[in-house]
């Protein structure tokens, strides 16, 4: 009777079994099954690989030593042993994309519980070659996984697609599934047409109303001189006032499409205008005259 009898290198559908070699044996006769009859097969070695089994399945085998070929001498069969084969690497599901910027995307999925690893591949919707990202467990928490990518353009839509390897020697993966499309953020736009409406020492500052904004970075200071003043305001203009008369000021804006300041443009040329000349007084009368005194009046400008 064969001793020792070994199951190796069991995948999803195939596996090897070895055993003692029987001196003076003519040939093994081996069976094996999950239930009900027998599968028979016959080895002029010490193992076989049997292939086209059923995955995920519990198997039992047995062997005998065949001392000629007639059938007639043979050994008892051997005590049963198992093997299992491997359930087969489930396919990812679940896509998620998130924290989209103008250069990168949180990309999500779930899938197997704690697999070896995942192969991601991404690309512009327009090109034909395909980037890919090995996903180490690192990255994999359970049945959830993530990868932040980055380097990507802005304005940009984006196809992924994803696979599951459940074994370090790449014998056990999924299908590789398409996840879908992301579409990068537009930079925000730099706003254009900046004008300015002076009326004394006030001005109206304004310019073309940019898409998508949710406010602007208006900054304001006398030409060259110390820190700029800054105003937020949420519409294309903003009126300034209690300025210096007779002064040149310099201005410029910018604009802001989200309020984590990831998305904003440059800011536009530095402008310039010059407030009014400080106005006469006005209404001078006099009043209240006496020997040496007389008391002078205008109106507050």
């Amino acid at each position: 009777v064969p001793n020792n009898l070994v199951s190796s290198n069991v995948l999803l559908t195939t596996a090897n079994l070895s055993w003692d070699v029987v001196p003076g044996v003519w040939a093994y006769r081996i069976r094996y099954r999950v239930s009900g009859a027998w599968s028979i097969d016959t080895a002029f070695t010490n193992s076989i690989s049997i292939t086209n089994l059923s995955t995920s399945s519990n198997y039992n085998w047995q062997v005998k030593s065949m001392c000629e070929p007639s059938g007639i001498n043979n050994s008892p069969w051997t005590s049963p042993k198992t093997f299992t084969t491997l359930t087969p690497c489930t396919n990812p599901h679940s896509f998620n994309v998130s924290q989209i910027t103008l250069n990168s995307a949180k990309l999500s999925w779930s899938g197997p519980n704690n697999p070896y690893r995942y192969y991601v591949w991404y690309k512009d919707v327009n090109d034909t070659t395909w980037s890919q990202l090995t996903i180490l467990p690192a990255f994999i928490s359970g049945n959830n996984a993530s990868k932040t990518v980055s380097g990507l353009n802005s304005s940009t839509t984006y196809e992924w697609r994803i696979q599951t390897n459940c074994l370090s020697n790449n014998t056990n993966l999924s299908d590789t599934v398409y996840a879908g499309t992301f579409t990068t953020v537009t930079p925000c736009a730099i706003p254009t047409n900046p004008s300015s409406i002076v009326n004394g020492n006030e001005v109206v500052l304004s310019w073309d109303a940019v898409a998508n904004v949710v406010n602007y970075d208006l900054k304001i200071r006398p030409l060259g001189q110390g820190a700029w003043t800054t105003y937020n305001p949420t519409t294309n203009s903003k009126t300034v006032n209690a300025l210096v008369f007779g002064v040149v000021y310099e201005w410029k804006v910018l604009s802001n499409c989200n309020n984590l300041g990831t998305n904003s443009s440059a800011y536009s040329s530095i402008q310039t205008f010059t407030t009014g000349s400080c106005p006469d007084v006005q209404n001078i009368g006099i009043t209240n005259i006496q020997i040496d005194r007389a008391k002078i009046n205008w109106t507050f400008n």
